[in-house]
């Protein structure tokens, strides 16, 4: 489930290699070199802008949808780290740190068992639906996420977890303990970028910009799929 997205210097490129092309001289190396720092500066820029959009330090995480007191509890990162006191040893699959696919690894974090005794479930609750910043959805067994320590991570090996890795709130499971979760809940479960979760079947919606997506808006959505390998 590593996500990757194209620049749009990539499309510069292209415009301006066809341009050259239909020229009678064709591009030299000085100008596909030229070209390419363009790209590379213009690429560093976009970069440099989403970073400075959303920092980690701004980052929010909101449990809402049918809870007990039906008001929306708003975590920072502060206030995560110190519920984040579950560890997790288990392999990882989207690991690319090692070439070895069973290396465990120690993930810190919030047991979702936590929060969602910290809000209290309303009766009939039965699935608990995570969204990523990139509108991304996960739906889990509520009995499941009271009976297994899965955690929001928050840290790695000690490590706090990267933007390009997931982070900084990543959902894990113990595959490693509990053997049988992969199976029920294989690679695609372990939603990156965190930012809400919802309890029960209440309408999500969802903002992007200054629109608001509910469910509804989202599954009529063409989906896209895209595999790449990160790191």
């Amino acid at each position: 489930m590593k996500k990757t997205s194209l620049s749009l210097p990539i499309a510069l490129i292209l415009s301006n290699i066809v341009g050259l092309a239909g020229c009678s001289n064709q591009p030299s190396d000085a100008n596909l070199e030229q070209l390419r720092q363009e790209a590379i500066a213009q690429n560093a820029a976009i970069v440099a802008r989403q970073a400075k959009n959303q920092t980690p330090n701004d980052w929010q995480f909101v449990v809402q949808g049918q809870t007990l007191n039906r008001k929306p509890l708003i975590l920072n990162l502060s206030k995560l780290e110190a519920l984040a006191t579950t560890s997790v040893w288990t392999k990882e699959p989207h690991n690319t740190t090692n070439s070895n696919p069973d290396t465990v690894f120690h993930f810190r974090g919030v047991a979702i068992s936590k929060l969602l005794k910290q809000v209290g479930v309303a009766p009939n609750v039965r699935d608990v639906t995570f969204v990523a910043h990139d509108a991304y959805r996960a739906t889990i067994s509520l009995a499941d996420l009271q009976k297994y320590p899965i955690i929001i991570a928050l840290a790695r090996n000690n490590q706090k977890i990267s933007r390009s890795d997931g982070g900084p709130l990543y959902l894990s499971f113990p595959y490693s303990q509990y053997p049988q979760l992969q199976t029920k809940y294989p690679d695609r479960f372990w939603v990156f970028y965190l930012t809400d979760l919802v309890v029960g079947t209440d309408p999500i919606q969802l903002k992007v910009g200054k629109r608001s997506l509910s469910a509804s808006d989202l599954n009529q959505l063409k989906p896209i799929t895209l595999d790449e390998t990160v790191g």
